[in-house]
């Protein structure tokens, strides 16, 4: 048996400028979008990239980032999508994909919405807006005060704020995420990829929640460094071995990419609970290991 930890621990990293959107590319690439740049780190390296010439507005500003899969997708104001490519250490590209049609609502995320055949589809920018597509199936009353944030698995992930954390799935395409605080950022959400049934999302001031979209059963953890409670405002990535998160300690406004410790691996447990090995728990004080390990005595006795 694993017990779940009473917090997850991060490791510091990079700096982050405060006024720049920032996401990971599952390659490891950080990239940065602030106005008419977007500028990637990786290994040291830093470069700055826009599409080619004439391809787009001389005007233009960068406003939604995200990936799918391992290619990376952004979004200008004048309604272009651009494929990113970074080959390390200095080769970045911005591939023109597409112009958004007029019928299309940009939603978040790097999501797409538009009326066909008398319904309304939901589908992400890798995607074929003619033929793919999910069914916004929610009843109105159900979606009040929900705001759309990804999809995943077949399902669209809708957020709401509420008294406390909770999840439920008000329809078959449909589920809706309650938080204690709302953050209004796309990457307040982060599903990993269409494997894993897992979903990441931040459910109040330096709490991170992990849903099992199978089981739909939540694990909440605080976050933490150094004993200090950590204020995170984006998920950069997430899967069972590591979680990357941006975000401040409470005694401090500078913003930081934050990594989970490397002796800590999340685990799909027994009863398809979501927890830490023990190990990660002791470095506050042994008191609390020897109090944990008898627990998990009592509950293998059971």
């Amino acid at each position: 048996s694993i017990m779940a930890p009473l917090f997850l621990d991060f490791t510091k990293n990079d700096p982050l400028p405060s006024s720049d959107i920032v996401h990971r590319g599952e390659e490891g690439t950080i990239y940065h979008l602030k106005r008419e740049s977007l500028n990637v780190s990786f290994v040291q390296v830093q470069r700055s990239s826009r599409p080619p010439f004439g391809m787009i507005s001389q005007n233009c500003e960068f406003i939604s980032i995200a990936t799918f899969g391992r290619t990376t997708y952004v979004i200008s104001d004048d309604r272009k999508i651009f494929k990113c490519t970074f080959s390390p250490p200095n080769c970045m590209q911005a591939e023109l994909v597409r112009t958004v049609m007029e019928c299309e609502t940009i939603e978040s995320g790097m999501l797409f919405s538009r009326k066909r055949d008398g319904k309304t589809v939901i589908y992400r920018a890798c995607d074929d807006p003619v033929e793919e597509g999910l069914e916004r199936d929610g009843w109105k009353e159900e979606l009040q005060g929900c705001t759309l944030r990804a999809l995943h698995r077949r399902k669209l992930i809708y957020v709401r704020e509420g008294t406390r954390i909770a999840a439920r799935q008000i329809s078959p395409n449909s589920v809706v995420l309650t938080v204690s605080n709302m953050i209004n950022t796309s990457n307040s959400v982060y599903c990993p990829n269409s494997d894993s049934p897992l979903l990441f999302f931040i459910s109040g001031e330096g709490i991170l929640s992990i849903l099992n979209t199978e089981s739909m059963k939540i694990n909440s953890f605080p976050t933490k460094s150094n004993g200090n409670s950590l204020i995170i405002d984006g998920i950069l990535s997430a899967s069972e071995e590591k979680i990357i998160v941006r975000g401040r300690r409470d005694d401090s406004n500078e913003l930081f990419v934050w990594t989970t410790d490397r002796n800590t691996t999340i685990e799909s447990g027994v009863n398809d609970e979501v927890a830490l090995r023990i190990d990660a728990l002791t470095k506050e004080n042994q008191e609390l290991k020897e109090k944990l390990e008898i627990i998990i005595a009592r509950m293998e006795n059971l």
